[in-house]
């Protein structure tokens, strides 16, 4: 069972998430934009492939 995520936002520099607080787990690879509001984690997809912001589990 996954209970975290790692989010590469470029320049070797990663970010790591709890699940239990996104809204919804990001598909593995995809291009996603994680904003917390009140502890809460918000994913939006960001429509584009390639850039720095990539989600890995």
């Amino acid at each position: 069972m996954d209970f975290h995520l790692v989010q590469s936002v470029g320049s070797g520099t990663v970010v790591i998430h709890e699940l239990a607080k996104l809204d919804k787990a990001p598909a593995i690879e995809k291009n996603v934009a994680i904003d917390y509001t009140d502890g809460r984690g918000i994913v939006s997809n960001q429509g584009r492939e390639n850039q720095c912001s990539a989600i890995t589990r």
